[in-house]
């Protein structure tokens, strides 16, 4: 549950009959509240593998042969406050006592990084919290991190609407990418190509940079304002 009570809801998309013996992707949309396009990619892509399931061999041997847990709305409380009252609400809703100021930047409040490229003040858009993964949809994203943990875990993707880009972890200064989407398949952590060439197909191999992500790869539509 979330601070405000709400349900954050996760899809698990698989044909395999044991699920741990497969490796695992985690898609998660709307870290931030008003990035209201980002909860589309995952909606999509649960689409995509259900609706191909039955007619594309090639989703067919991706589904049975891996997991995916696809959450679209990461930060429930933030999406319903900004489509009913601020629209550029970026934060979640939390409240301390410790202030009158309203919300945390999920994105910034894991413990990788947890400091980097964000503010101790509570009334700041990229406010990381009082300590590092003290909000409720952290925890819920770091628990489906650590669910099954020996397993192989083939990408953790996160979707911003920002502007098109994609960050790989942890993408914090000094640190080298681990993989790039489009390099030759060298990195046992590369995509399937199906996924990969899906994954192309929407960003319209449009030019992307790397920016800060403390859990996963992340890849962001059109930019938005």
């Amino acid at each position: 549950k979330t601070f405000e009570g709400r349900d954050m809801w996760i899809v698990r998309i698989t044909g395999a009959a044991d699920t741990t013996t497969v490796p695992r992707m985690l898609m998660f949309g709307l870290t931030h509240a008003r990035e209201w396009i980002s909860q589309e990619l995952p909606y999509y892509t649960i689409h995509k593998l259900l609706e191909g399931y039955a007619t594309d061999p090639a989703i067919k041997t991706l589904v049975d042969t891996h997991a995916f847990w696809i959450m679209p709305v990461t930060n429930p409380d933030g999406l319903a406050y900004s489509q009913a009252s601020y629209s550029m609400w970026r934060k979640n809703r939390a409240k301390y006592p410790t202030s009158s100021s309203v919300g945390v930047d999920v994105n910034r409040n894991f413990e990788v990084g947890w400091g980097s490229g964000s503010s101790g003040s509570p009334s700041s858009d990229v406010y990381r919290g009082p300590n590092f993964n003290s909000e409720a949809e952290t925890q819920a994203l770091l628990a489906l991190v650590k669910r099954d943990r020996d397993q192989v875990q083939i990408a953790r993707v996160a979707q911003h609407g920002r502007e098109r880009i994609e960050v790989v972890p942890s993408s914090l200064p000094g640190d080298a990418p681990p993989f790039d989407l489009r390099s030759p398949p060298t990195h046992q952590l590369r995509l399937p190509d199906v996924l990969e060439t899906h994954l192309a197909e929407v960003l319209q191999e449009q030019p992307r940079r790397l920016l800060p992500l403390r859990l996963g790869i992340g890849v962001a539509g059109p930019k938005q304002q």
